[in-house]
């Protein structure tokens, strides 16, 4: 792939979440995905993982929207700098055998960065990096801890 066709894939992607269009989404990714996240312990696997990702986020913040705020790419990767926000209405697992948490019915602004790799025109490798503890002190999870 050139630079220019993984930025182009990671806009799809975005405007994908920004419409909240899992087969969209799901049309960019490879049968072998491996997703991993710092919120779960084990990785989302192919297409159908990439779906109960996409849809655990959704179910969490049904309004959820994300805006790029830094991107560095080569031919085969792109890293990328997200702010998030949205109103959490729904159950947010947090991916560790948990029950996870209750919807607050808070707005959240948070960031977190993510880094793909691509072969063919699909997405094959992810990494994501929410930022939970910024999430968790905007939910009123957790205090914050300085003022």
């Amino acid at each position: 792939m050139k630079t220019e066709e993984i930025l182009r894939l990671n806009e799809e992607l975005i405007d994908s979440w920004n419409r909240h269009d899992v087969n969209r989404f799901l049309s960019h990714c490879d049968e072998s995905l491996i997703w991993r996240d710092t919120a779960n312990p084990l990785p989302y696997k192919g297409k159908d993982g990439a779906r109960d990702f996409f849809n655990h986020w959704f179910r969490a913040f049904p309004d959820l929207n994300i805006r790029v705020l830094n991107r560095v790419a080569s031919e085969s990767s792109i890293g990328v700098e997200v702010e998030y926000s949205g109103t959490h209405l729904g159950h947010l697992n947090n991916g560790n055998g948990t029950s996870g948490i209750a919807a607050t019915k808070r707005k959240i602004i948070s960031k977190g960065s993510y880094f793909v790799k691509a072969r063919n025109g699909k997405i094959t490798d992810v990494h994501s990096y929410p930022d939970m503890l910024h999430l968790m002190i905007q939910l009123g999870i957790l205090s914050e801890m300085h003022r």
